[in-house]
């Protein structure tokens, strides 16, 4: 038993440990003329979302006036990870991100982008994928970093 609460629809459990999936059952009790009555719904499963991202540290680009610039984004590794997840965005407004890799190895901390216009702003961010059994889920997004390639 977690807890008793009277008069709610929603409860919140603190402290549990993120990319673990916790089950959790409710009981509703009903009073009817001095009697009570006991209910059970279904278990319901859940999964802790981890917070803690990792941290874009460095990003080398390039530029060749033909072909556009390139850039090599690097991450801190997250040992639990089973992956990551690389977003870019022109503007660096947090609903214009946009999926452009999925890594499925845990020890790739790096990414080349190439093909990106000279000139022109580009914001990196990134999530850790974590196996939660039956299911992924992500950190929190990264620091995000910036590039411009300007030509020299």
């Amino acid at each position: 038993l977690i807890d008793t609460v009277v008069g709610a629809n929603q409860y919140t459990v603190t402290g549990l440990k993120s990319a673990t999936t916790y089950k959790f059952a409710l009981r509703a009790f009903v009073k009817d003329e001095g009697k009570i009555y006991k209910t059970y719904c279904s278990d319901t499963y859940t999964t802790a979302t981890p917070t803690n991202p990792v941290e874009i540290i460095a990003i080398d680009n390039e530029v060749n006036l033909r072909s556009g610039g390139t850039a090599n984004i690097q991450w801190t590794k997250s040992e639990k990870a089973i992956g990551y997840v690389v977003y870019v965005s022109n503007t660096g407004h947090s609903n214009d991100y946009e999926k452009i890799s999925v890594i499925k190895d845990k020890n790739t901390t790096s990414l080349k982008v190439s093909g990106m216009a000279i000139s022109r702003p580009y914001y990196f961010k990134v999530r850790t994928i974590f196996d939660a059994g039956d299911h992924y889920v992500y950190s929190d997004f990264s620091n995000d970093r910036m590039v411009i390639n300007l030509p020299l």
